[in-house]
């Protein structure tokens, strides 16, 4: 299949059809911030990249850098390591793995039915019927060596996020690099921007 063809299947056709939405709708604020941030030769991180919302984007925009998509659900990370080499996308590098405080091997509860809403945390999946799977887990400060300049962090991890700064603590001290990560209150849904933390 030539690359012409590759860029025109159904697959290719969806994963750039949900990048466009999430960038000029869905999560227009968060990208507006995180255009401004990165820089062609910096390194970002999407913990939690589900079906690869942003990785297009985060893959343009650090071109001379690199991407790291963590996705711990198997046939997701399958799917994005397969349509990032469909659509050229070299500097992005798929890991199979939950990111969390400690590396090592952890059960993922995912919710029947659907793919997202998968979480670390039983209680996320509070009123959910759930099925279990043992997954890798990796401490960002485990995964990076000292030199790497993590200079964004995109998480959507339902509800482990304290595991993951805590996994990251090198990082985040050393670093300071952009938080994008979504907070889940009943009473709003609206986006805050507070100083280089942004919440949904």
């Amino acid at each position: 299949m030539s690359i012409f063809q590759a860029w025109f299947t159904t697959e290719s056709i969806r994963f750039r059809v949900r990048a466009l939405k999430a960038r000029f709708r869905d999560q227009k604020a968060e990208f507006d911030v995180i255009r401004q941030h990165l820089r062609p030769s910096d390194i970002a991180c999407d913990i939690g990249a589900n079906k690869g919302s942003f990785i297009n984007w985060l893959s343009w925009w650090a071109h001379d850098g690199r991407v790291v998509a963590f996705e711990p659900q198997p046939d997701l990370a399958r799917y994005l390591t397969n349509i990032c080499r469909v659509l050229g996308l070299g500097n992005v590098k798929v890991e199979a793995k939950a990111v969390y405080s400690h590396s090592g091997d952890q059960d993922l509860f995912l919710p029947k039915g659907h793919q997202p809403g998968a979480s670390l945390h039983h209680r996320a999946m509070e009123g959910e019927s759930f099925t279990t799977l043992s997954v890798p887990t990796i401490a960002l400060d485990d995964y990076f060596d000292v030199s790497d300049k993590v200079t964004l962090l995109k998480i959507d991890v339902e509800g482990a996020e304290f595991g993951v700064f805590k996994g990251a603590e090198r990082i985040l001290r050393q670093y300071a690099p952009l938080l994008v990560f979504r907070v889940r209150k009943p009473a709003s849904r609206a986006w805050q921007c507070a100083g280089r933390i942004f919440l949904s």
